[in-house]
């Protein structure tokens, strides 16, 4: 989910790029069709449309005032069980977790750059974030 469909094309024409060069970049990775990969994704403008995810992972700028409204907005529209992953590496995940009404199901997430040459992700518990959260974070 994007707020501009030119934002979501450059991800598509990204994703394309990436599926392509995976190989070349990890000798051992089999090769796979970019339409089989982009097949599988929903692109959309529309925020209502994360109504039916089973997790949500935010990515969106390293901006309080940003982050705060989408979190408002995320936690009306999903189902209470749904987790949230949040993308950062400068705002608190308390904080994240403060404004929603499920501070148990937020984690963090930073990857490492460059994300496609790097094989893991720090995960990072908020102080509300419940073991079963944690424990699931490898699934999601």
């Amino acid at each position: 989910m994007d707020i501009a469909e030119h934002a979501l094309e450059s991800a598509r024409a990204g994703i394309d790029t990436n599926v392509r060069l995976a190989p070349l970049i990890r000798p051992g990775t089999k090769p796979v069709p970019p339409q089989e990969v982009t097949g599988r994704i929903r692109f959309t403008t529309d925020l209502k449309q994360l109504r039916g995810a089973d997790y949500v992972f935010e990515m969106v700028i390293e901006d309080w005032a940003v982050k705060r409204p989408l979190y408002g907005e995320l936690d009306t529209l999903c189902r209470s069980e749904v987790p949230f992953g949040v993308n950062t590496s400068a705002i608190p995940i308390t904080r994240v977790a403060s404004v929603t009404g499920r501070p148990d199901r937020v984690i963090g997430t930073h990857f490492m750059n460059p994300a496609p040459l790097k094989p893991t992700v720090e995960v990072i518990r908020g102080h509300h974030t419940s073991d079963v959260t944690w424990r699931a974070r490898g699934r999601c």
